[in-house]
């Protein structure tokens, strides 16, 4: 194994553990985060609560995807998978924040659950870093490590994901 084949792990952690915050965040406010996308959206009409559960179950998905695909050798491809739809998920949020806020709409953040704060550029930042540790899991492929190595890098996966969720507390 490889440093980078270290960090393809790490990153992997990251974006998981990060959707799976994500999901969580929003599961637990489903309502404050459909009125958000309501709100920033009004063209969504009634499709914004189905819009909110397509977003919340993609994110829920894909965690568990690239989690099951990295821990157990069989499953590898299955990683790869979520590796690609998480990539795919973090670049359309990445181009519809970017283009709302370049249009000056304000969107409330509730990506990890209600904040009441407007996205500025630092979401912008922060989902190009998950773009980054998305493509670094692609390009390496389905990895597995030994589990005493596998937990301390989901450690420091979680340390990752704690910073990026509370970016500005910082």
């Amino acid at each position: 194994m490889t440093a980078l084949d270290h960090v393809a792990v790490l990153a992997r952690w990251y974006v998981a553990l990060s959707l799976l915050a994500a999901a969580w965040g929003k599961s637990s406010g489903f309502d404050a985060f459909r009125r958000s996308l309501s709100e920033a959206f009004p063209a969504l009409g009634r499709a914004d609560a189905a819009l909110a559960f397509a977003i919340v179950a993609a994110e829920w998905g894909i965690a568990a995807a690239l989690l099951a695909g990295g821990m157990f050798v069989p499953l590898g491809a299955l990683a790869q998978y979520g590796a690609i739809c998480a990539l795919a998920l973090f670049v359309l949020f990445t181009v519809v924040v970017s283009v709302s806020i370049l249009d000056g709409r304000a969107i409330v953040c509730t990506c990890f659950g209600a904040s009441g704060r407007r996205m500025d550029g630092l979401d912008v930042v922060r989902n190009l870093v998950l773009i980054a540790a998305a493509g670094v899991v692609l390009l390496r492929g389905p990895l597995s490590l030994p589990w005493p190595l596998q937990s301390i890098l989901a450690g420091l996966a979680v340390v990752g994901v704690v910073a990026t969720v509370r970016l500005r507390e910082l």
